[in-house]
């Protein structure tokens, strides 16, 4: 037991060495253990909690012992502790973003994965301040930007209130310029209000109802209210869609043909389903040169964002799909099967149609005559005949 306490502690204190040299010695290295909190950080009335010490070497932000206990002993990152937070969770409401990209993983739904109070990662780290580095690295993944959730937070009157804020709100709580310069460029929402989830009738506290701006004004943030309060004009596309496709090299779909011409028909439900038609179409077109511009721009960033979103989509497509994907390999599997192809050449062969039964038949074989026919098939019961034969052959010879 002490061995595991020493091991605990070593991960704990980030002292790698020793922790490598107790690992063989613990008994019990990747259970999870409690500990005491000497403040709560999220909820008030929880001083108690259990986790593994790859949990609590993230919530230090101990990179060695992360490393240690991902790369060599294949820790699992997916395990949550009691307040159902993942070590990625407890690494970015840290602001640790060399252990957030260790313990981040091929998973995307580790990103996703929100603790019982309903806070994902990038919620989390919005609100603790975190770097730039972070909340890029989160951004790239395809988190989801615009989801609020919950946090606990006391009033200058030391009133807790669970508040229901969006990524800005707590952004602009935890006083971070360059997160929310950061959030404002992505175009997330910045006018929703906090709604306060634990007060009955009115809020005892101070931030129910509040926008980010009006949050930024009752705490003095001079250096956020003008990133607040600039309006940001939408940039307006003057070059023609075609010339756009020219330029990146797209082929436009065609418009569907009598789709314009129903536009300007006489009747309403004639008009109004061609003018969704067209709309669809001309949407259509509009996301695949965007796609492609996004493709061939330098932003990096933007397009690491949109190949994880595009593969998350294409798996979600595929779980749902999952039996009319099947059939259509197995289709396409059984026309590759019937396919000749020739020992000699490693292609595709097709026989050609024959203009006489002579023609068709192989040239290393004799001809059959036109008036040949095959035998007929056996009966269903001949077999049994044939059998009984036997056996009566079998049985003569041993009477001898």
């Amino acid at each position: 037991m002490w061995k595991d306490r020493a091991f605990r502690d070593a991960c704990r204190n980030g002292d790698v060495d020793q922790a490598r040299a107790l690992w063989p010695m613990s008994e019990f290295p990747r259970e999870s253990f409690k500990f005491i909190a000497s403040e709560p950080w999220n909820d008030p009335r929880e001083c108690e909690y259990f986790q593994n010490v790859l949990h609590a070497a993230c919530e230090d932000g101990h990179v060695d012992i992360v490393k240690f206990l991902v790369l060599e002993k294949h820790m699992p990152i997916g395990k949550t502790d009691s307040f159902g937070r993942t070590p990625l969770k407890i690494a970015c409401e840290g602001g640790h973003a060399e252990c957030a990209s260790l313990v981040i993983g091929g998973n995307d739904d580790l990103q996703k994965m929100a603790d019982r109070h309903g806070q994902t990662p990038f919620h989390a780290a919005c609100c603790s301040g975190a770097d730039d580095e972070l909340i890029q690295l989160l951004y790239r993944r395809g988190v989801e930007l615009r989801t609020p959730a919950s946090m606990w937070h006391q009033s200058s009157n030391g009133h807790w209130c669970k508040l229901m804020i969006t990524p800005v709100a707590g952004a602009v709580l935890s006083e971070s310029m360059s997160v929310v310069g950061r959030l404002l460029a992505w175009g997330i929402d910045s006018q929703s209000p906090t709604r306060c989830q634990t007060c009955v009738g009115p809020c005892s506290g101070e931030m129910d109802g509040l926008a980010p701006l009006q949050i930024a004004n009752l705490q003095g943030l001079g250096d956020i209210i003008p990133l607040l309060t600039e309006k940001k004009k939408r940039r307006l596309r003057k070059t023609p869609m075609k010339t756009r496709a020219e330029n990146v090299g797209v082929v436009l779909a065609p418009t569907p043909a009598g789709l314009r011409d129903a536009v300007e028909s006489s009747s309403p439900a004639t008009r109004s389903t061609a003018r969704h038609g067209l709309q669809r179409h001309q949407k259509s077109c509009e996301q695949k040169v965007a796609r492609a511009e996004l493709m061939q721009s330098s932003d990096e960033s933007a397009k690491e964002r949109f190949i994880s979103k595009h593969r998350v989509a294409v798996q979600r497509c595929a779980a749902k799909n999952k039996a009319k994907f099947a059939q259509n390999r197995k289709v396409r599997q059984q026309s590759a099967s019937q396919v000749v192809v020739s020992p000699l050449v490693h292609a595709p062969s097709v026989a050609p149609v024959p203009s006489s039964p002579l023609s068709a038949a192989p040239m290393f074989r004799t001809p059959l005559p036109p008036s040949h026919k095959p035998p007929p098939p056996p009966s269903p019961g001949a077999h049994r005949g044939v059998y009984k034969e036997q056996r009566r052959k079998a049985q003569t010879l041993l009477d001898m």
